[in-house]
């Protein structure tokens, strides 16, 4: 004789609902637990990466002549070991592991569109190449802005170090207006740079985005089509929209 349920114990479809809900409720804890682990991974990793290139840098500073530290200023040189070295994280976290994984999902995707309907599937891969060119075109352009960005925040501090390190002459000679000047002429040239590496960064997230609207639209119309003939369920369409 079976064990009786109790009055209270949900049966039927009330179970598959309550163990649906505590599924939801796992899989969003498991998701916040991995993402905390994979981002320890992956920015100690990028930390091991910034320390070793920084210990390359240091060495290799110390191997140079005394006469190209007469050509550089020491402030540009800290900015270089200090900063710029924080670009080996930024590809490790940013470059590096996100393109294994988008990588390993367009792939997954891919699979599973071709096997739901060639067709969609084709018109999904076909928003790729422009997306390509897109990223190689543009790409360029921000490495050469960013690259202006760094060069001018180094230029800004050296100005500072300059002007607050030699306070002593600078009051002596009564200069504090034309130094104030030329460190705040640093300045706007930073922010300048700054200014137009976001707004052409901006522009280029719009770019990207009308063009996988492109495909969104192309992949809707056609799946709209076919759906319309009863070759393709309403589901289906979902599923290609979503990937998109």
């Amino acid at each position: 004789r079976p064990f009786p349920l109790p009055a209270a114990l949900p049966t039927g479809r009330e179970t598959v609902l309550v163990v649906a809900c505590l599924g939801l409720l796992v899989l969003a804890v498991s998701v916040a637990l991995l993402g905390v682990l994979l981002n320890r991974v992956t920015i100690g990793i990028g930390q091991r990466m910034v320390g070793d290139l920084r210990a390359q840098l240091v060495q290799h500073l110390q191997a140079m002549s005394l006469g190209f530290f007469g050509r550089r200023p020491a402030t540009d040189l800290v900015y270089r070991v200090a900063f710029d070295t924080f670009a080996a994280q930024a590809m490790a976290m940013n470059g590096l592991f996100p393109f294994i994984t988008a990588v390993v999902l367009l792939s997954g995707m891919t699979a599973v569109m071709l096997r739901m309907n060639p067709l969609l599937a084709g018109i999904f891969l076909a928003v790729g190449p422009l997306l390509f060119v897109a990223i190689r075109l543009l790409g360029h352009r921000i490495t050469g802005l960013a690259t202006e960005l760094r060069e001018s925040e180094s230029r800004f501090l050296s100005e500072t170090q300059r002007g607050v390190g030699a306070i002593q002459v600078v009051q002596a000679f009564t200069a504090e207006p034309r130094e104030r000047d030329r460190i705040l002429a640093a300045s706007a040239r930073a922010l300048s740079a700054a200014n137009r590496l976001y707004v052409f960064e901006t522009g280029y997230s719009g770019v990207i985005n009308v063009l996988v609207a492109i495909g969104t639209v192309g992949v809707l119309y056609a799946g709209g089509q076919i759906g319309l003939g009863g070759r393709l369920t309403a589901g289906d369409l979902v599923v290609f929209v979503t990937y998109l």
